[in-house]
């Protein structure tokens, strides 16, 4: 069953908010927006190729520009740099509330082109993978934390 943009919006700021930690400092949002781009690249590398996965991210970067003017990785990441660290490092630079809205139009950005290259219910299998896999983690750790 495909996903409307706006549900698949949605699910991102979902799991983008369930990671928060209760302190909601600006190292968790950081961290939280990285470890989504890694569960994407995870699972969307195999599919489109490592050339693939940092052509669509310079594209939803390009197309983010507009409304995150902070961002430096199109500059930097043609050269062949870790893009990731570079958005860390943007990001970091950003205000809390202005890098979680940008990371949240980057990421949507990039499902968007990812799933015009490999099909949306493909993507949407993707984002509901990730969104369990961050559930599991969450569960466990509070588990974890009862004993």
């Amino acid at each position: 069953m495909m996903m409307p943009f706006e549900a698949r919006k949605q699910l991102i700021s979902r799991i983008l908010e369930t990671r928060k930690s209760p302190s909601d400092e600006a190292a968790t949002v950081i961290e939280q927006s990285m470890w989504l781009w890694h569960q994407m690249a995870q699972q969307i590398t195999p599919l489109i190729g490592e050339t693939g996965f940092q052509a669509l991210y310079g594209h939803a970067a390009h197309y983010t520009l507009p409304h995150c003017p902070g961002f430096s990785m199109l500059r930097t990441a043609a050269r062949g740099d870790d893009f990731f660290q570079i958005l860390r490092e943007d990001l970091v630079a950003m205000e809390q509330g202005i890098a979680e809205r940008c990371n949240t139009i980057l990421i949507t950005k990039f499902a968007d082109l990812v799933s015009a290259m490999i099909g949306e219910t493909l993507m949407d299998q993707i984002l509901q993978s990730v969104w369990d896999t961050q559930l599991s983690q969450r569960d466990v750790k509070s588990f974890g934390d009862d004993y």
